[in-house]
This record gives structure tokens, C-alpha cells and sequence, in this order.
């Protein structure tokens, strides 16, 4: 574990690496599009930037348990923490880089790549 990250964080940015996809599209993710048996996402058309549904295979099958663990029975892979005042059930796309900001300074200097 990354100190001062905590483990969704890190799992959550392990699995935006491993499916190279945005932070909005998979903070918005529910556990019905993950098949964990099969080892697939299915993204559905209506969440693909040019409507075609994909299924992505993956083999980071530890890390999704480990957050589906963490969700507690949520349908978001991500759930919000708290929900006071908060129009979505699910994590804040600010969430992700305000982690990371606090991290930026003890990560090396990588040009091709932006938090």
C-alpha cells in the first residue's frame, strides 16, 4: 500500500492503468457490467464515447474482487463514501487527482504522462 493512499485509491488507479480508460468512465461503473467469472467488462453502448458496446477482458481479477469486497453491496464498483448533499451515488470525478495531488510530490518527474 502506497502511504497516505488508501487502498481503493490505489486499486482504483491500478485498474484505470490496466483498462486505459478515463476516470469518468470507470467511476461511473456499475458491478453488473463486470462478469468476474468470465473475466470481462461489458461496457454498454450507451457509456461508449461512439455507441458501440465493448467487452474488455481482463486479468486483474484480484483487484476487482478486492473493490467489489469494499463496496459493501453497492451497485458502483465505486461508491461514494458519504452521500450528503451529493447527486451522485458514486465517486466524484475530483476524487482520483485530489488523491493524487497529495502523493505528486513524491512521484517521480514523468513528462508523458499527466495526473
Amino acid at each position: 500500500m502506497i502511504e497516505g493512499f488508501s487502498r481503493q485509491n490505489e486499486l482504483t488507479m491500478r485498474l484505470l492503468l490496466v483498462f486505459c480508460c478515463r476516470k469518468t468512465k470507470f467511476g461511473g461503473v456499475r458491478w453488473e457490467e463486470f462478469d468476474l467469472d468470465e473475466a470481462v467488462w461489458h461496457l454498454p453502448a450507451e457509456r461508449v464515447k461512439n455507441g458501440d458496446a465493448i467487452d474488455i477482458p481482463t486479468r486483474a481479477l484480484e483487484w476487482l474482487r478486492e473493490l467489489h469486497h469494499m463496496s459493501c453491496n453497492s451497485q458502483w464498483v465505486l461508491p461514494a463514501r458519504e452521500m450528503q448533499h451529493r447527486m451522485r451515488p458514486h465517486i466524484q470525478e475530483s476524487t482520483q487527482p485530489v488523491a493524487l495531488s497529495n502523493l505528486k510530490n513524491n512521484l517521480p518527474d514523468m513528462p508523458y504522462f499527466t495526473i
